[in-house]
């Protein structure tokens, strides 16, 4: 869009996550209602599947990992979000929070490696949701810690560099959005205009 400038659709999700879903699905088809249909498909999969793995681990019992993975993968504000598809890839935020308690209990390299690829998948599905895991796994990592024995400050420490690795594996796709900055295809973050979509701590407590 807007030919020949460079770089216009830099603002949009990338969804490039997806890619081993939709790039076959298009590459078959040729229709884009195929690949949405086929990116809802796996976005629903990997949702129930990866809560289904995290409650499977705190219960080992197949039923309420069952009734846990249906619940989050067809929870209504997921279903709702079929009008902005990028929404719907919430299947790394489990696996993300299995990873840390594979790590407090473990405690094997893999499992921050793990951690790491779940927060840098999580980018590519959806930058949006990609900012929320970094917030959730900081909340999730360190209430985990807490409970944790023996609890190390080492141990919250490398939880955190895990963390910032994930997100420096996803740094590339911040490229084109750099580049239209610098070209004044967009123009500069005005944090006033969001203050409308968010809610002070205080907001809570108040119908």
């Amino acid at each position: 869009i807007f030919y020949p400038s460079l770089n216009t659709i830099a603002p949009s999700e990338n969804m490039l996550g997806h890619l081993p879903i939709t790039a076959p699905a298009y590459a078959l088809t040729g229709n884009a209602l195929i690949v949405l249909k086929a990116m809802a498909l796996e976005s629903f999969f990997l949702a129930g599947m990866g809560m289904f793995a995290l409650i499977f681990f705190h219960t080992r019992n197949a039923g309420a990992a069952l009734v846990a993975g249906a619940a989050f993968a067809f929870a209504p504000w997921r279903v709702e979000g079929f009008p902005h598809p990028q929404y719907l890839a919430t299947g790394m935020i489990p696996l993300a929070f299995l990873a840390i308690d594979l790590w407090l209990e473990r405690r094997k390299p893999r499992h921050l490696a793990g951690l790491a690829l779940a927060i840098a998948a999580q980018i590519l599905f959806c930058l949006y949701l990609g900012y929320f895991i970094l917030f959730a796994v900081a909340a999730y990592g360190t209430a985990r810690w807490f409970a944790a024995n023996p609890r190390t400050f080492g141990t919250l420490v490398q939880l955190g560099m895990a963390s910032a690795i994930g997100a420096l594996l996803a740094t590339p796709i911040a490229l084109p959005y750099l580049r239209a900055r610098g070209e004044g295809i967009l123009p500069p973050f005005d944090p006033s205009q969001f203050v409308g979509h968010a809610w002070a701590p205080w907001d809570y407590l108040s119908l």
